[in-house]
């Protein structure tokens, strides 16, 4: 196809793909984008300039997230599937896996320093508090 690219009114596109993400056959927003010709990376695109449209996004996701995890529980999706994409979708395992990175990190670099400042326990080993 050649001619003009496809301009998107990103208020109508968060509307149809509210109505999309209610079907159960909704399983993945790159099905969305391929049913309405939209290039995957506008979607970020989009969310970034547009409040509304990025609302969309998430409710979406958040539908994919359920539907997604029930097919897990139902053995209709593989563990390994589910977990490949997990985050994409579940916007609380997504904060979670952030949360526990940052206190591994946090713990990382608490035990590559010192606990101790090495001149205060030299004062307190002056003063026979502390010995090897």
């Amino acid at each position: 196809m050649t001619g003009r690219p496809l301009l998107h009114d990103k208020e109508e596109i968060g509307k149809r793909l509210i109505v999309w993400a209610e079907k159960e056959t909704s399983l993945n927003l790159n099905a969305f984008c391929a049913e309405n010709r939209i290039c995957p990376s506008d979607i970020f695109l989009f969310s970034q300039k547009c409040e509304s449209f990025s609302k969309a996004v998430k409710f979406a996701k958040a539908c994919i997230a359920v539907r997604r995890e029930h097919n897990l529980n139902t053995g209709k999706l593989h563990n390994s599937a589910y977990g490949m994409n997990a985050p994409v979708y579940d916007l609380f395992l997504k904060e979670e896996k952030r949360e526990q990175a940052r206190f591994e990190a946090e713990v990382k670099n608490n035990n590559a320093q010192p606990t101790v400042n090495l001149s205060d326990l030299l004062d307190l080993a002056k003063k026979g508090i502390v010995s090897e």
